[in-house]
């Protein structure tokens, strides 16, 4: 599941303060094994950014 950057997995489905729900897309995977690479960057203490790859790997 994609999901807002802003909300925390366990509050996908609670309404946020302002209305309306935290923005989700389903991301369907095959079966199967998965390469994961991830990396962090932080702008400053409060706002950072996470990016995460999934690669199929061969069996």
């Amino acid at each position: 599941m994609l999901l807002d950057s802003a909300e925390a997995g366990s509050e996908l489905d609670i309404e946020c303060p302002s209305g309306g729900m935290p923005a989700q897309a389903p991301a369907p995977l095959l079966a199967g094994r998965w390469r994961v690479r991830a990396t962090r960057t932080k702008a400053d203490e409060e706002s950072w950014a996470g990016l995460v790859q999934l690669l199929p790997t061969e069996s």
